[in-house]
């Protein structure tokens, strides 16, 4: 085992992408094709998008708590192996992707269909695979 250490050391410092992708890789090999805290947070973390004035948002804009609270109507669309960090990448992705859009055309009621989309999107789709959010960001 110490000289597999060293070799994913060596691979950290001088091939850093390789060894995030040895790490995603071991990662799902042990948990699947779900999102935890730490990559959810990674993910959500490097979202960007601007606003209809031009003005740059960044991260989150529900946290995973709100995100609980704001699923609780559309449970039956996750699946059994679908978890609430995998819920809070999907409705903040969405957000950032489609909220001046959502905004223009739904006003108040915006986000609980932005909300509803997103979950749809991500986890009610008969013909993708378990895993489509983690591999849409993971497996490009």
């Amino acid at each position: 085992m110490k000289a597999l250490d060293m070799i994913l050391f060596w691979a950290c410092e001088n091939y850093h992408p390789i060894y995030e992708q040895y790490l995603v890789e071991k990662y799902e090999e042990e948990h699947g094709k779900h999102f935890n805290e730490c990559y959810a947070k990674k993910v959500v973390g490097s979202m960007c998008s601007y606003d209809d004035n031009g003005n740059k948002r960044t991260g989150e804009h529900w946290s995973c708590e709100q995100v609980k609270t704001a699923i609780s109507p559309f449970a039956d669309i996750l699946g059994k192996n679908d978890t609430d960090w995998d819920a809070y990448v999907a409705v903040n992705m969405w957000w950032h992707d489609l909220s001046c859009n959502y905004k223009r055309h739904f006003a108040e009621r915006a986000d609980e269909f932005m909300i509803e989309d997103a979950l749809t999107w991500a986890f009610d789709d008969p013909d993708a695979e378990d895993g489509k959010l983690w591999s849409y960001f993971f497996h490009k």
